[in-house]
């Protein structure tokens, strides 16, 4: 991901230019070029590295053992002392791997950000829709704190599916 960071870099610098219109128009018709190029070249390595972590050929009925694994594999780093999982609901191979990868993310920020102890996944359906639930004890968002983009992107994923993204301290914390 240095990679990236440097052409995000370059890429500001290179409109910084281009907004202060410097040079001839050809000038800035090359440097816009490079633009496009740069911009390509760091999307397709941002690509890269999101699909790096992306399970393939994900199953339906691989959702529990799955989110398990990533509850352990904290657990066992020691950034959770416990977690309790419960999957009562069948979903679908698509909706499954978008389950996951936001189950995913929000176990990584209770542990990272909100310094959990416990995490706690449950997926049911309620009223016919399926509700999946990431609770910790850890000490929840700051305060005004905007969401990261992690929170955005498990934002655009539950809306993929059609559903609603709630990011927040619980009635408990957390």
């Amino acid at each position: 991901h240095d990679t990236i960071k440097q052409d995000l870099f370059a890429l500001s610098l290179m409109a910084e230019a281009l907004e202060k219109g410097e040079g001839d128009a050809e000038r800035r018709g090359a440097l816009a070029s490079q633009v496009r190029s740069c911009a390509q070249g760091a999307l397709r390595k941002a690509q890269e590295l999101i699909g790096a972590f992306t399970p393939e050929g994900f199953r339906g009925d691989e959702l529990e053992s799955a989110v398990r694994s990533e509850l352990e594999k904290w657990r066992v780093a020691g950034s959770i002392s416990g977690y309790r999982i419960a999957i009562s609901a069948p979903v679908g191979d698509e909706d499954a791997e978008a389950c996951f990868l936001i189950a995913r993310e929000a176990i990584a920020n209770s542990a990272r950000h909100g310094r959990a102890r416990t995490v706690a996944v449950d997926l049911r359906i309620e009223d016919g829709e399926a509700i999946l639930s990431i609770r910790d004890d850890g000490r929840g968002p700051g305060r005004g704190g905007r969401p990261g983009f992690g929170v955005l992107l498990m934002r655009e994923r539950a809306a993929e599916l059609g559903g609603t993204l709630y990011f927040g301290p619980g009635p408990a914390g957390g």
